[in-house]
């Protein structure tokens, strides 16, 4: 059966093979390319696997970036080919809605997306600035990472931003004035250095959170590890890493006055942590990240260390979070000379959890001296916890 091409108005014509090869030939005009012939015969022969009977324009664009894409073992130059597609095909789409920078920027301001405050630059000089040219720079991963993490998008998912749109979206977040902001455009366009992720994701926009990583403490008690869970989802919900410790949280069994009852430890509210890092994308790209860290005398040390382990209850597991430990020169002389290490539930001896250096070994050696139910292992098992 002949095959067919549905055209952006409806209409269908026979699918032509010359125009495919056309298309291809303007795509590597100017390439320094041995065999151009050879070049493009090959990804003729790779796409005509892929065409099925009837296929739209659109469609077919993505198949000939597929057949490109196929080929990129092969060759060095079939990555800076599949770059050009790429880049005609990400052009293609938004040219259809802004022809301008400046008028993607105001229609993002008007739906909510950017800053108002963007308006007031003199977008003509800004708009001059940009450079197309520096699109060249970008290889064929570099841009797909682009248009899946970065590049802003609508309400359908699809790609609204030009890359040096979104270079240029960035510098006028940061910078004051015009002048700043076509220096930092150029020099992040011409990939001369790059910001952290989340002033890629959030500058310029409404949610204008530029730092990459936080760190918090949870108090021992409901309200403090609810506040804390709260706090962090905010924070991972828009790309920023949190690190956590909870080394003030009672331990496994310590009486609970209120309740007179014993509490169930930290490692429960730990799992809470985790499923909450598991469901949040930090703005809808990326799956959040945490690191949960105690002090290595806390009573549940050893199920904390355990947490990252593949097998054992799932219910003592965290597979989505890092843990890590604050470790006390007190301590690692005592490993060092094999000497015991003692366990203490910080519900009881607060004072350890903040003290540090020769303090904390005071106050340490003390409670060893005063403890009479402290649980005592005589060392760590280095085979089985050195990677936790």
């Amino acid at each position: 059966m002949e095959r067919t091409v549905v055209k952006r108005d409806g209409s269908v014509e026979r699918f032509r093979t010359q125009q495919i090869i056309n298309a291809i030939f303007e795509i590597i005009k100017g390439m320094d390319v041995e065999d151009d012939y050879e070049l493009v015969f090959k990804i003729i022969k790779e796409l005509d696997l892929k065409v099925p009977e009837r296929v739209t324009t659109e469609e077919l664009d993505v198949l000939v970036l597929k057949a490109i894409e196929h080929l990129i073992p092969k060759h060095p130059v079939y990555d800076t080919l599949a770059t050009l597609q790429l880049l005609k095909l990400i052009n293609k789409r938004i040219d259809r809605k802004f022809k301008l920078f400046s008028d993607y920027l105001k229609f993002n301001i008007e739906s909510g997306y950017l800053k108002p405050e963007l308006a007031d630059f003199n977008l003509a000089k800004i708009e001059k600035a940009i450079d197309y040219k520096n699109d060249n720079l970008l290889d064929y991963f570099g841009l797909t990472t682009l248009r899946d993490r970065y590049l802003a998008k609508d309400t359908e998912q699809e790609v609204i931003e030009k890359p040096q749109w979104f270079f240029m979206r960035v510098a006028m977040g940061i910078g004051n004035n015009e002048q700043e902001i076509i220096s930092i455009y150029s020099k992040i366009s011409r990939l001369e250095y790059l910001h952290s992720t989340p002033t890629l994701f959030n500058s310029g926009t409404n949610v204008s959170q530029y730092s990459s990583c936080y760190v918090n403490v949870v108090d021992d008690s409901l309200e403090g590890i609810t506040n804390k869970l709260t706090e962090t989802a905010f924070l991972a919900k828009f790309a920023g890493g949190v690190g956590t410790d909870v080394s003030r949280v009672r331990a496994t069994g310590s009486h609970i006055k209120s309740l007179n009852a014993k509490s169930s430890g930290v490692i429960p509210f730990i799992k809470v942590f985790d499923t909450m890092v598991n469901s949040i994308q930090q703005g809808g790209r990326r799956r959040s990240s945490q690191v949960i860290s105690m002090q290595p005398w806390h009573y549940d040390i050893e199920a904390f260390i355990e947490l990252r382990e593949t097998t054992g209850n799932a219910y003592f597991r965290t597979p989505s979070l890092n843990t890590k430990l604050w470790m006390p020169d007190e301590l690692m002389k005592r490993i060092k000379k094999d000497e015991p290490v003692y366990l203490f539930d910080p519900g009881e001896c607060p004072e350890l959890v903040t003290a540090i250096g020769e303090d904390f070994s005071e106050k340490y050696n003390a409670r060893i001296q005063l403890a009479k139910k402290a649980k005592t292992k005589r060392k760590f098992d280095s085979s089985k916890k050195r990677n936790s």
